[in-house]
C-alpha cells in the first residue's frame, strides 16, 4: 500500500487566496487530477475525498480545490461566485500545480455538477489527458431556472445570472481529450439529457455511464461504488497507462 500525504495548499487568484488539499502518493513525479466541486459544495465533497484516496493508492495525486468564497478559501460566496470566476480558479490551480517540481506532466480533471461544466470548459480551451464529469450541465439557462424555482437564486448575486457570465457548449466538437461522463437518469436538477448531449458532442475517446434511478447528489451506495471503480480505472488508464 502506497503512503499518502495530504498537503494544505494556497493558490493566489484575483487578489484572493484559494485553499486546496493535495493528496500526494509516495511515488516520484506522479500524474495529477484536479477536482472541482458543485455550486453550493466545497472541497469536503464525499465523492472527491473518496476518489482522492482511490487514485492516490494507484500512484495518482489529487487536488481538492475550494473555489473562491467556499470552504477555507478567501472571498464572499454570494459576491464572488460566477462561472467565469470558477473557471479562473481552475486555471490558477492548473498553473500552480504545473509550477511545482514534484508532479509529473500528465493532468486530469474531475468535476461534479457545475464543477463538471467548469472542467469541461477548461479542457475545451486547454485539453487534458483525462476528463471525468458527473451530472454536469451542458447549458446555463435550465440550471438558472432550477435555481430560481427552488429559491436558491437568493444565495447568488445578479452577476451570476448575467448573460455574459452564462455558459453553453460551444458549436465546435468538444476536443477535450478522453472523457468519461456519469449521469443519473432521475436527476431533477440537471436532467440526463445534458449528460447525453455532452457525450454525443465529445470528439472522444469517450464513454458514458447512466445510473438507472440515479439522482443529482448520487445518494445510491451502489452508484457510488460503481462511480469510484470506473472513474479510478479511467484515470489509471489514461494517466498511468494501465
Amino acid at each position: 500500500m502506497k503512503t499518502i500525504k495530504t498537503l494544505e495548499i494556497e493558490i493566489p487568484v484575483d487578489g484572493l487566496v484559494l485553499s486546496a488539499f493535495l493528496h500526494m502518493p509516495d511515488v516520484p513525479a506522479p500524474p495529477l487530477v484536479i477536482g472541482c466541486h458543485g455550486l453550493f459544495a466545497d472541497a469536503e465533497s464525499p465523492k472527491q475525498k473518496a476518489l482522492a484516496g482511490a487514485l492516490a493508492s494507484k500512484g495518482i495525486a489529487f487536488l481538492r480545490l475550494d473555489h473562491r468564497g467556499c470552504g477555507k478559501s478567501g472571498g464572499d460566496f454570494k459576491r464572488d461566485t460566477t462561472f467565469p470566476a470558477r473557471l479562473g480558479d481552475l486555471k490558477a490551480a492548473r498553473a500552480a500545480m504545473k509550477a511545482r517540481g514534484d508532479l509529473g506532466g500528465m493532468v486530469g480533471l474531475f468535476g461534479s455538477s457545475m464543477g463538471g461544466a467548469v472542467c469541461l470548459s477548461s479542457a475545451f480551451n486547454d485539453p487534458v489527458a483525462a476528463l471525468c464529469i458527473y451530472a454536469a450541465p451542458a447549458h446555463f439557462a435550465p440550471l438558472a431556472g432550477v435555481l430560481r424555482s427552488s429559491g436558491d437564486d437568493k444565495r447568488l448575486s445578479p452577476r451570476f445570472f448575467a448573460p455574459e457570465n452564462a455558459f453553453d457548449l460551444p458549436d465546435d466538437p468538444l476536443e477535450t481529450g478522453p472523457i468519461l461522463v456519469f449521469h443519473g437518469d432521475r436527476d431533477q436538477v440537471v436532467p440526463v439529457a445534458h449528460g447525453r448531449e455532452i457525450y454525443e458532442r465529445a470528439a472522444g475517446p469517450k464513454s458514458i455511464e447512466i445510473f438507472e434511478g440515479g439522482d443529482h447528489p448520487m445518494n445510491d451506495p451502489g452508484h457510488q461504488a460503481l462511480f469510484l471503480e470506473r472513474a479510478t480505472a479511467f484515470f489509471n488508464r489514461y494517466l498511468n497507462g494501465l
